[in-house]
Order: structure tokens, then sequence, then C-alpha cells
């Protein structure tokens, strides 16, 4: 039996048993020896009992390496099939790419020491599993994000500790400028004293903060984390870009990074509370008024989202086995009638663990299976479940109209209608 390591955008956290941290420090390979080995490896190591994954690779960044200044961020799930691993049996993990600016001057562990690589060794402790590792952070993340907009390069990296004060200036300097034509001088102010060092050193505590740089000048910014502590819902902050470089695409580039970060892949919602002046940039990239509601809140912000996932589906064309056919009653609580027909997707599976449910429309006698359209995603935002509507390819229905065919079951949740 050959090693086998695949990767996964997410698992259960439970799985989760190792943290790897592919690292770079001043441009260089960061790699351990061990003192029983002659070989190198990734930081690394076991999730301890009762551990948050992202504390692993911390505290297993510090105890190998000796990094007390550095950028981390997750890059996606790994898993390892090997016959000596486990008992041959799919074992999973945590990969982190991060960079590091410094270290303590002495090791306390089982690593001897610390090397820095220009090219990567070619005598590794893991060689079936540590080179894929490297290769999927290079694919999918990449040492750094790199374009080149309007002749000059733009770097798009994880915020330092260090870059706090100049992140600090550029938003004040951005709001000063971009936001009065829209705000009252009271209420930049205001924004002011929240947007300190110390303020976006928190911000960036609790979310994956982003720097834009040209010329090692911070041009942008931009974080994005989780929505009030939400595992499905995450929210983007802090989105600047200095007066001088806007209109060049710069912010675009900015959310692409942060559409390819893991609070946002796992996301079924991402809001972003925009300022007036804001709105049309977030508007053009799919970003659409929450609950409809086009004007300032009483904090002064329009708050818009995007539905990660149903942005995907809709308009996909899917075949939908009927188990509740038009005129039966539900098999648990038989005081719910199905006026249409409603079944699942088969191979398609919903966060609850089970197959998509969808709703049929446009379908007027009970049927076993149905090909259409999905023309709508019913978003439950007081459950974990979404629900499709499906009808067929020329029909279509509106909000108004799904709402009511699907009320005798929806009724019972807090739903918003994606169309």
């Amino acid at each position: 039996m050959e090693t086998i390591v695949r990767f996964y955008d997410t698992v259960d956290d439970s799985l989760l048993k190792f943290a790897v941290i592919v690292a770079k420090s001043n441009g260089k390979w960061v790699f351990c020896k061990h003192k029983e080995r002659d070989t190198y490896e990734c930081p690394g190591g076991h999730r301890e009992e009762g551990e948050a994954i992202d504390d692993t690779a911390k505290r297993e960044l510090y105890e190998e390496t000796g990094a007390i200044d550095y950028a981390i961020q997750p890059v996606c799930i790994y898993s390892v099939t090997a016959p000596d691993n486990f008992d041959g049996k799919e074992t999973f993990g945590k990969l982190y790419y991060a960079e590091i600016q410094s270290f303590v001057s002495e090791l306390h562990s089982e690593i001897e020491r610390i090397e820095l690589f220009e090219k990567l060794p070619t005598n590794w402790t893991y060689p079936e599993i540590q080179p894929l590792l490297l290769k999927e952070v290079e694919e999918k993340k990449g040492e750094e994000r790199r374009t080149v907009l309007g002749g000059k390069k733009l770097f798009i990296r994880s915020f330092r500790e260090s870059d706090a004060e100049k992140v600090s200036k550029m938003i004040i300097r951005t709001e000063k400028t971009t936001n009065s034509k829209d705000y009252s001088e009271e209420w930049i102010n205001a924004l002011e004293k929240r947007a300190q060092p110390s303020d976006i050193l928190e911000r960036a505590g609790w979310t994956h903060f982003y720097v834009a740089e040209e010329n090692d000048t911070i041009i942008g910014c931009g974080a994005i984390g989780p929505f009030w502590g939400s595992e499905t819902e995450s929210s983007l902050f802090n989105i600047f870009v200095l007066p001088e470089y806007q209109g060049k695409g710069i912010g675009r580039k900015i959310i692409e990074t942060l559409e390819q970060d893991e609070y946002f892949l796992r996301a079924k919602r991402v809001e972003v509370p925009a300022s007036i002046t804001a709105v049309n940039f977030y508007r053009k990239l799919g970003y659409d008024y929450k609950y409809g509601v086009d004007h300032p809140d009483e904090e002064q912000i329009i708050r818009l989202e995007k539905f990660r996932y149903c942005s995907s589906v809709i308009g996909s064309f899917v075949t939908v086995t009927i188990d509740r056919p038009m005129g039966s009653l539900h098999p648990e609580h038989r005081d719910i009638y199905y006026p249409i027909n409603y079944g699942y997707v088969e191979g398609v599976k919903a966060p609850d663990g089970e197959w998509q449910d969808a709703y049929i429309l446009g379908v007027y006698e009970p049927v076993k299976s149905f090909t259409g359209k999905v023309i709508a995603v019913i978003h439950r935002l007081d459950d974990i479940e979404d629900k499709w509507v499906v009808c067929p390819e020329n029909e279509s229905f509106s909000k108004k109209e799904i709402a009511e065919k699907t009320a005798f079951q929806e009724k019972f949740f807090k739903t918003e209608i994606v169309v």
C-alpha cells in the first residue's frame, strides 16, 4: 500500500489531529532539524486534547522554530493514508503558511536547530508527504500574491504586527480624503479614533488580515473573519485603498484575495458593512443589499451580502429524486401536507450531512424524479440547511410566488430567498 496524500477545503473539526506549517523567513524556506534525525521537516505536530487547531499551529511554530514575530494563515486541510500510519486509516491535519520575521535566540524542544534554505532540501524526514504539502501551499496560496497593475508590481501578503502603524495612517488618510464627500467631519473623526494601531492589532488578532504593497509601501488593506462568531457566515472588514491608487484594480485584487481565504470558502453568507462611498464598488463584485435595504442604518453604514454557495448553483440543471410527492404528508410531522413535489439531489451533500433538499415548482402532478433548473435558494437564517427551488427550464417564479408556494414548510423558519 502506497502513501496517499489528499487535500480538502474543509472537514469536521473533530477529525483534525495535526497542524503543519510551511514557513518562510526573509524569502527563505524554514525547516527544522530534529535532535535524533539527520533529515529536515516542516514545523508541526499533534493537536492536544481540547486545543483549537489554529492554536496547535501557533504553538508548534513557536516550539519548533522559536518564531515570535510572524504572520500565519490557514491554507487547506490535508490527509495521509499510509500502511504504517494509524493502521492504514486516513488521518487529517490542517496546513498553514507562515512568514516569520524574528526568532528566539535558543530553542528548548526536541528540535536541534532550524535552517533557512534558498532551495528546498532533498533529505526530507517524510519524503512522500512534505514535498506535496509545499507544492499545495505554492499552488493554492503562493509565497505571495503578485500581480502587475499599470506596469508596477503589486504584492498582497498577510499582515504583520509591525504593519499596524502604517495601516492605521493609511486608513485614516483614506477616510479623510475619499469618504469626506459622503460623511461629516464628526463621523470621520469618530472613525479615526477606531483606526488606531491598537485597533488594527486587535482586529488582526481574530481575522485574516492582508495588506497590499507597492515598492514596500502599504497602499491598501482588507480583512475577513467570522460574522459574530458564526461558523457558516463571515464578514469583510477594513477594506481601504489610498486615494491616489483607487480606480486601478487594487481594491478588486484585495477582494479576490479575501474570497480565496478560508473564512470565505467555508461561509454560506458573507457580509460587508459598506460606507456610502463604497457601495457601488461592492455591488459590481456581486454583493447586494441585505434584506433589500439600500439606505444607511443608524451607524451610517449600508450592509451588503453575498451568498457564496447560492450564486454558484443558481442557473444549474439538477435531477431531483422525489421522496415526498405532491399530495403526501410529512413522514414524522403528519400535520404538514405537501402541495408541491419535494425531494433531494443525490450526490450533493448539504451542511446537515444529507443530500441537498429541493422544492419543485411548475410541475402540477406527483412525480418520482424531475430534471430542471435551479432558480432560487431559500436560505434559512436560523437553521444550517438551505433549500433549492427547481422548475422547468422555460418557467420562472418571483420571490413572492416562491415564498407563497413553500410557506407550508418554510413558515417555521426565518428565511431569505436568493434568486
